[in-house]
């Protein structure tokens, strides 16, 4: 943008202050008001804000299959000149990512991740300026696909117990937490 023109009245000379919107290059052209045949001009380039980094709100999640959560991510500076990001899960299919691009508004993108399928992904974040990552691993933990007890039958006396030791199938299932109950407590309880 121009500013106003000053008039120095001691060197009787016009200047303007010129300012720097956006990228790119224009001709600023003065022209005498005594004589129109006289100009002078500057070409004026305005330079790019480059991205110098870019991080997300988490480095690692875990995510249960069909839940849902939001990453973040942050340029810096946040007024660079280009914003846009695209979104990568690798290997497909672990996790689903919406937007696959797009571009930050002050410095921030956010990208919604769905877990689809058991195991582990690495979600990237890349700068259309500059190619600058970031990354999340995100696991999606194994579930438990069988239960079995060492016991499917156990006689007891009053005032006798006895284990029941589970077994789970996949042996590498995440979340092993079990609840007990006893159809009766009035005959034996848990």
């Amino acid at each position: 943008t121009l500013g106003e023109a000053l008039f120095d009245a001691e060197t009787g000379v016009s200047t303007v202050t010129v300012t720097g919107v956006s990228p790119g290059s224009v001709t600023v052209t003065a022209v005498s008001d005594d004589n129109h045949e006289v100009a002078a001009s500057a070409v004026v380039t305005v330079n790019p804000i480059y991205v110098s980094s870019v991080a997300l709100s988490e480095t690692s999640l875990t995510l249960k299959e069909g839940n849902r959560t939001t990453l973040t991510a942050t340029l810096a500076p946040d007024n660079a000149s280009n914003q846009a990001v695209t979104w990568l899960a690798s290997p497909a299919g672990v996790v689903a990512l919406d937007p696959t691009a797009a571009t930050a508004v002050n410095g921030v993108s956010t990208v919604s991740v769905e877990a689809l399928s058991e195991g582990t992904a690495s979600i990237i974040v890349t700068t259309a300026d500059g190619n600058k990552q970031a990354a999340c691993v995100v696991t999606v933990p194994v579930k438990v696909k069988e239960l079995r007890l060492n016991k499917s039958e156990l006689t007891l006396g009053p005032n006798e117990s006895e284990a029941l030791v589970p077994t789970f199938t996949p042996g590498d299932a995440a979340n092993r937490t079990l609840r007990w109950s006893s159809s009766d407590t009035s005959v034996a309880t848990v």
